[in-house]
């Protein structure tokens, strides 16, 4: 077994910024229904299922384009579609993500693929499947090799789905392999090395394969040695196991997961929205209920320490919006804030009440609320519920907003009036 260098493995992760890399395989529309069972169909011996939440998201080799973007990586995306609906989502869903570059081919004889997942109490009922698995005409297959060949020009990785014919010529240096609980084996010519898998708690392995596939070339386009990117690639598989349906990893996963592995880094820093996002998805997914409260939190006290609390008692996971140092300066004068907004989100993140801390620079957080749509919004009972940015909203899909009760005085305000006079 080898053991990772973590501090090295942490360095490059920022290398794999901008790492350029071309993508050939079978792209598909992912489809999650999700909803709750409680009760058996009088129409025949099945489960009813109560629809609540629809989520559509790329898959098969479109998953590996994800993951690939999610840590940085430019990606050349060649693939397959059919001429449907579902090819115009496919293609919306492209082009939503940054840093790639698509060339779908179409084949005007066949279907898009798509696969629709119901799923109930973190359990799936059922998958529908629409898809034709019959060879690509010869046509549609020069047409992938041409622009698979024109983008190739600078990339440092190539990732097949399949490799036959001219790419068949192609020599293979080293092979990963995953062993599931076991972690995974790099196999060379001369050596053989093994990384252990992390203990932790798996949800669900779908698409984990996409994510060690997607980090592995990112670190080999970035000029990662083939060991470190193995081993960044065991890490993040580690990570995506833990979330729910063909998930993705971020580079900041990756960089809040090493500093875990350490037990040296202190507080991370806050998730970009995307992670954030991502994370609370994996949350809501597990049926865990999301809380939400927000603030400056500059000079934090025991009126903010007590707040928190209360906040985290009435859900399973707390969400911190922290306005920015630009919106701070403009709610409260050019002197503020004391802090800047690294060193409010750090303060906060070592806080065992917090569960994730996401930077807003608003002036107020209606537009993350819109984002996270929390089942619960907390704020003190200074306010009134018609006073609450975001009542309305959270309100409008069935969730609660509750006035926790505060410590009274404590302001940060007036602490730095005392701080000053002194």
């Amino acid at each position: 077994m080898i053991a990772p260098d973590l501090t090295a493995l942490a360095e490059r992760i920022t290398a794999l910024q901008g790492a350029r890399v071309v993508c050939v395989g079978d792209v598909m529309l992912d489809r999650f229904v999700y909803g709750e069972v409680t009760r058996i169909s009088p129409e025949a011996p099945i489960p009813v299922c109560r629809v609540t939440n629809e989520t559509a998201m790329l898959g098969g080799a479109g998953n590996v384009v994800r993951n690939l973007v999610s840590v940085g990586a430019l990606v050349d995306f060649v693939s397959v579609t059919g001429d449907d609906e579902i090819a115009g989502d496919i293609g919306l869903l492209l082009r939503d993500l940054a840093g790639v570059t698509p060339t779908l081919v179409v084949d005007t004889g066949r279907p898009t693929t798509s696969k629709m997942r119901y799923v109930a109490g973190g359990q799936q009922l059922l998958r529908a499947d629409r898809e034709v698995t019959t060879p690509i005409s010869d046509d549609v297959a020069d047409s992938v090799f041409a622009a698979a060949e024109a983008a190739l020009s600078g990339a440092g990785a190539l990732i097949v789905a399949a490799a036959r014919g001219r790419l068949a010529a192609a020599g293979i240096g080293a092979m990963l392999v995953t062993r599931g609980a076991q972690g995974m084996s790099l196999i060379a010519p001369d050596r053989a090395d093994h990384f252990p898998s992390r203990a932790r708690e798996v949800f669900d392995v779908s698409g984990a394969g996409d994510t060690v596939l997607a980090v592995l070339a990112a670190g080999i386009a970035a000029g990662t040695p083939m060991i470190e990117a193995a081993q960044l690639a065991n890490v993040a598989a580690g990570i995506v196991v833990g979330k729910t349906g063909t998930a993705v990893v971020y580079a900041d996963d990756l960089h809040a997961e090493l500093g875990e592995m350490t037990g040296l880094s202190g507080p991370q820093p806050p998730l970009r929205l995307a992670a954030a996002l991502d994370r609370i998805r994996t949350w809501k997914d597990r049926g865990e209920k999301v809380g939400f409260t927000n603030g400056c939190f500059d000079l934090l006290h025991p009126g903010h320490v007590s707040l928190l609390a209360s906040a985290r008692s009435t859900c399973d996971r707390l969400v911190v919006g922290l306005n920015s140092d630009a919106s701070v300066k403009r709610l409260k004068g050019e002197n503020r804030p004391m802090q800047n907004e690294a060193a409010r989100a750090a303060v906060l993140s070592s806080l065992e009440t917090v569960d994730l801390v996401v930077i807003f620079d608003e002036d107020t957080p209606e537009a993350l609320l819109h984002e996270v749509r929390p089942d619960i919004l907390v704020k003190g009972a200074d306010y009134t519920v018609e006073t609450v940015v975001g009542a309305d909203l959270v309100q409008s899909y069935g969730g609660k907003v509750i006035l926790a009760d505060i410590v009274p005085g404590f302001s940060t305000t007036a602490t730095i009036a005392r701080m000053n006079a002194s």
